[in-house]
């Protein structure tokens, strides 16, 4: 087959599984897509968010400070139409260039067959298309983040006024990645460093211009996501109050002799964090399971097929093997060795979930998913190059490939619409039925997060929603509840109902919205 044409085809693919049903599957929007969506609405009619803060750099939301990346991305769409197909169609998009920029990146390493094949694996693996088909802020940056690595440390575009050119795409793009997601500027160090280690021996004008402006944006952004950056400190092992309780737990365990040793904090937290790479390289959570967030991955599948999983170990295996064996050649040629800044980068992509609380974590593992793909085809390269048998081991590897795959679209388009209970379907619907009650509307809700839901669901203009909306104060974490809304109310329990109220709430035994 023409290779091109196989190109066309693989994006093809991609664009149906990112695509069919994207308004219907998920049957509902969680409440960070909702969250995301009500907010670029306002934006849309007011110019304001729903603290009325106009065209913010953070929005504080339910006082989490999401990112505006995804937000004013979303707002060229809702203007073409205002559904969950739009709401979720950015990530899709992105989903689908993910493909296109992997395969780009496998030209720099092999030769085109390689390259398709890497394209093929990401357009089919299961986190590719599960982070592809929700408002996931989380694959949009993933997007910035691969252009960015791609246009830095793969792409060779000859002479010195495409470099430069190159390199500003690349700054834009690290740009937009940081103000999308919150990993990207935890990465960005290594970045830094990366480029340093690739470009030292050039001319100081190609690295030394562009390592002052990465670290500007670094600085930048540091100090412009303040608030957001001190809201995510509960989150991270270093600060975490739950954590320094179990650190003086486990001192208090040692004996007194190994207290010196491996009783100071920077050892327990050493500690934690091999053990967070321990799990997050793990098979039940890359492949047979996932994470322990439910609403991460589609039961019982985890983020990669099985044949990746151990073609990806492999691979990095046998690149650390070749570095090795490159050093005794020297320092300048490992570090112009591609695989050197694949590992790189692999490593950097475990950093956001290993140094948080909740880990292994996928959405914050996903450059980490994306590498460690690319070493799967580096391992089946290897083993090409040992047996010579390069069209038999491709197309069995295929063969698996599809039927692996054929398994998880099963899956994720006929059994996961009946598996969302997480999501707690049926709400636009029950709440539309709701709207029309004459008795005081009353929602139980478990995380305080239902009146965004009810806000998107409902169209509530920003007039409307300015005026009425009442939160409870922030809890410990410094997250709002929310507590009226129009003329709904919304509480956490079925205690303490006001009279002649109608109840909507969720009944955990038959999984459906129910009144009372």
């Amino acid at each position: 087959m023409n290779k091109l044409l196989a190109l066309v085809l693989i994006i093809v693919i991609a664009t149906v599984l990112r695509v069919y049903q994207l308004g219907a599957n998920p049957t509902i929007l969680n409440r960070d897509e909702a969250a995301i969506a009500y907010n670029a609405l306002l934006l849309k009619y007011s110019g304001q968010d729903e603290w009325r803060q106009s065209w913010p750099i953070a929005f504080k939301s339910f006082g989490d400070y999401k990112l505006p990346g995804y937000i004013y991305t979303l707002l060229p769409f809702l203007l073409i139409q205002e559904n969950e197909f739009m709401v979720r169609l950015p990530a899709a998009i992105a989903g689908i260039l993910i493909v296109l920029i992997t395969y780009k990146i496998g030209l720099s390493l092999f030769e085109k067959k390689y390259a398709l094949l890497l394209s093929l694996v990401i357009a089919l693996s299961p986190f590719a298309i599960f982070y592809s088909r929700m408002a996931w802020e989380a694959n949009l940056g993933l997007m910035w983040s691969l252009l960015s690595f791609y246009l830095l440390f793969f792409h060779q575009p000859g002479k010195t006024k495409f470099k430069l050119h190159s390199d500003i795409m690349a700054v834009l793009a690290v740009i937009l990645a940081i103000v999308t997601y919150n990993t990207p500027l935890i990465y960005l160090p290594i970045v830094i460093l990366l480029v340093i280690l690739t470009r030292v021996k050039l001319s100081y004008k190609e690295f030394l211009p562009l390592t002052i402006i990465l670290s500007g944006i670094l600085i930048f952004f540091l100090i412009a996501f303040n608030n957001l950056n001190s809201q995510k400190t509960g989150i991270i092992i270093f600060t975490d109050p739950t954590v320094w309780q179990q650190y003086v737990e486990y001192r208090n365990s040692l004996s007194s002799a190994l207290v010196p040793l491996f009783g100071n904090k920077y050892v327990y937290w050493l500690k934690i964090m091999i053990n967070n790479v321990i799990k997050t390289l793990s098979y039940k959570f890359l492949v047979s399971a996932g994470g322990s967030h439910p609403w991460h991955q589609v039961p019982g599948f985890g983020h990669l097929y099985s044949s990746i999983y151990f073609l990806g170990l492999g691979g990095i295996y046998l690149s650390i093997i070749d570095l090795i064996k490159t050093a005794k050649k020297g320092i300048e040629q490992i570090l112009t060795d591609k695989k050197f800044s694949l590992l790189l980068l692999l490593g950097a992509g475990l950093i956001p979930s290993i140094i948080t609380t909740d880990s292994p974590h996928a959405t914050r593992s996903l450059l980490f998913l994306v590498i460690f793909t690319v070493f799967s085809v580096i391992a089946l390269k290897k083993i090409n190059y040992f047996i010579k048998k390069e069209t038999l081991v491709i197309a069995l590897f295929s063969l698996v490939l599809v039927f692996q795959a054929a398994i998880y679209l099963h899956a994720y388009f006929v059994n996961y619409p009946q598996q969302q209970s997480i999501l707690k379907p049926g709400y636009d619907q029950a709440i539309m039925k709701l709207n029309h009650a004459t008795n005081q509307p009353v929602v139980v809700q478990a995380d305080g997060y239902q009146y965004i839901v009810t806000a998107w669901y409902l169209n509530i203009r920003p007039t409307d929603f300015f005026e009425t909306v009442q939160r409870q104060e922030p809890d410990t974490a410094g997250l709002y509840y929310g507590r009226k809304l129009m003329n709904y109310e919304f509480v956490s329990s079925l205690d303490n109902l006001p009279e002649n109220s109608i109840i909507l709430y969720w009944h955990s035994q038959t999984n459906s919205w129910n009144y009372k």
